[in-house]
């Protein structure tokens, strides 16, 4: 009985693949989705955080529109946006690794 629903189920498989759009273009279904979502500060603070910023990366997101000109630092109580002109933040960049 199974040798007789081979012949069916490969058909039924063949039918499907033939009939995908993606398939027929020869596209594969792998979609690319971003490593990331896109970063944006609406605000940047002027204080002095160097003290508390950890790890050794930092991120500079989009300047567009509604977004800011700023620096992404990681501290112990989460990611804050930073004004990038200050003296600290290029001081403190200078040692960091842009992710």
């Amino acid at each position: 009985m199974s040798s007789r629903l081979l012949p069916l189920v490969t058909l039924i498989v063949l039918l499907l693949l033939a009939s995908s759009p993606d398939a027929a273009a020869g596209r594969s279904r792998n979609f690319r989705f971003p490593a990331r979502p896109k970063l944006c500060c609406m605000e940047v603070s002027t204080e002095d955080i160097s003290h508390a910023v950890t790890g050794t990366t930092y991120r500079r997101p989009s300047a567009k529109k509604p977004c800011v000109n700023a620096i992404i630092l990681k501290t112990d109580r989460g990611s804050v946006c930073v004004d990038p002109t200050r003296k600290w933040v290029s001081d403190i960049i200078a040692n960091m690794r842009e992710e």
